[in-house]
């Protein structure tokens, strides 16, 4: 689930850090993104797919993803990937709720818990807005065709 379109110059976020291609702020070795730098398609392409999989290895390490649908897993990794892996990690603070809630097996109040995470009055609002609730719609979808499919 991309949010964000290809961009082969580094511009500033709405929070204003150097950013570019897909939404990155820093390299795969760790270095940040700074104005000026150019990238192409396909080092975007590959930088995206190596943060997904540090984001994917870094939620697989919590028993509450693991044990989630496939549906959640989608949306927490997306999540994960605009929030930073760690967003599971009890060390790590203001996730307590979503943290709780997957840990508790809870998925409705888990993806219930993304609009804490949309920064209200903030510059970012509507986009924060916008993908949170594609994540919640992705897992609605999912969530409603499992449900429906067990009722008739």
């Amino acid at each position: 689930m991309l949010f964000r379109s290809f961009k082969p110059n580094a511009y500033l976020d709405g929070n204003g850090i150097p950013t570019v291609g897909y939404g990155q702020t820093r390299y795969p070795d760790g270095r940040p993104v700074r104005m000026g730098d150019t990238i192409n398609e396909q080092q975007a392409e590959s930088f995206y797919r190596q943060h997904l999989n540090k984001v994917l290895s870094r939620l697989n390490e919590n028993e509450g993803f693991r044990a989630a649908p496939p549906a959640v897993q989608a949306g927490l990794t997306s999540f994960g990937f605009n929030l930073g892996e760690n967003f599971l990690d009890p060390n790590t603070p203001n996730f307590e709720t979503i943290q709780r809630h997957v840990n508790n097996q809870d998925w409705p109040k888990a993806i219930e818990a993304f609009d804490l995470y949309v920064e209200p009055g903030g510059p970012n609002e509507a986009g924060l807005r916008r993908r949170r609730d594609a994540e919640q719609e992705k897992y609605n979808k999912c969530e409603t065709a499992f449900t429906s499919a067990f009722t008739r």
